[in-house]
């Protein structure tokens, strides 16, 4: 496997940053026999943002006096570098779900209205389905962007996510938001409930957690990517399996095994792959090789 993208950082001027190029490039030809596009290779002053694996990186710009919390004061260096979110690339994010419009005011300068709006393709689907899509699409973006030092920054994409979702239970209900608010609610929280097998009721919460920025490496299959694929009909067995996709990471054209239980009140609700066969009411799921050996290992959620 290759990895075709790389970033490196020079402390020097232009003319090594050519050079260091210029090195790297001849590495590349000669000793892995691969060509380096000229055109995507790209000098990039420090202080400028490199866009790279979907972060925008830059170093910052000046050394500046900063207060700890006992009160002291200490100076952050200069150099340091720093990650920031796009801010197209969570707003591409949210126009792909289809959770949002963007209209332009003409009578104000053609200034930008943002709209959150329902997810008619989500709407057959019952309200445990929905919620979690809704959440495994808010889980994947932060966890990708958690690194970033302005993570919070998808307060704004929660904000919008969070009123399309409440939009989206409103149509299935044919209903206001308000109501739907109420029905839901449970002291601060959105909540979906859905019966356990052992007579007790199970509860999924609309996610809640915030968006601080984690720097924290985690082990585990970093080729495992967000759970973020839209379940958008009870399909034949046959189509799920056409459609070459994971049902649980989302990955493509990958070889699928089918995971069989003999009756869903046999599933105790504890897992997030119980509770998504018992929101679809489904005894089959389609999983790539990888995430069904981890569902036996018992380490799939």
């Amino acid at each position: 496997r290759y990895a075709d993208d790389f970033l490196i950082g020079v402390i020097g001027s232009k003319e090594d940053a050519e050079q260091v190029k210029q090195e790297v490039g001849c590495f590349i030809w000669e000793k892995l026999h691969l060509e380096m596009s000229g055109e995507k290779t790209l000098i990039t002053h420090g202080h400028d943002f490199a866009k790279f694996l979907g972060y925008e990186v830059t170093i910052a710009k000046g050394a500046y006096n900063k207060k700890t919390k006992t009160g002291a004061t200490r100076r952050v260096n200069n150099g340091k570098v720093l990650l920031y979110v796009p801010h197209d690339k969570w707003v591409k994010r949210l126009l792909s779900y289809n959770a949002l419009k963007i209209k332009y005011n003409k009578q104000n300068g053609n200034k930008e209205v943002w709209e959150p709006v329902r997810r008619t393709r989500l709407l057959h689907l019952d309200d445990l389905e929905i919620l979690n899509q809704y959440n495994a699409e808010i889980r994947g973006l932060y966890n990708y962007y958690r690194l970033a030092n302005n993570v919070t920054v998808l307060n704004n994409f929660y904000y919008v996510m969070r009123y399309s979702m409440l939009k989206t239970f409103a149509g299935k209900y044919r209903t206001r938001i308000s109501r739907i608010i109420r029905k839901y609610r449970q002291g601060k929280d959105f909540v979906v409930e859905y019966p356990k097998k052992n007579g007790k009721v199970g509860k999924v919460l609309f996610y809640n957690n915030g968006f601080c920025r984690n720097t924290k490496v985690e082990s585990g299959n970093p080729d495992i990517v967000a759970r973020v694929v839209e379940n958008y009909g009870r399909n034949s067995l046959m189509k799920r399996l056409q459609a070459n996709k994971c049902e649980w990471c989302g990955a493509e054209n990958v070889p699928l095994e089918i995971h069989h239980v003999r009756k869903l009140k046999d599933l105790s609700g504890r897992k997030q792959w119980e509770i998504a066969m018992i929101g679809r009411r489904r005894k089959t799921m389609a999983l790539c090789i990888d995430c069904h050996d981890k569902l036996h290992a018992g380490k799939l959620d």
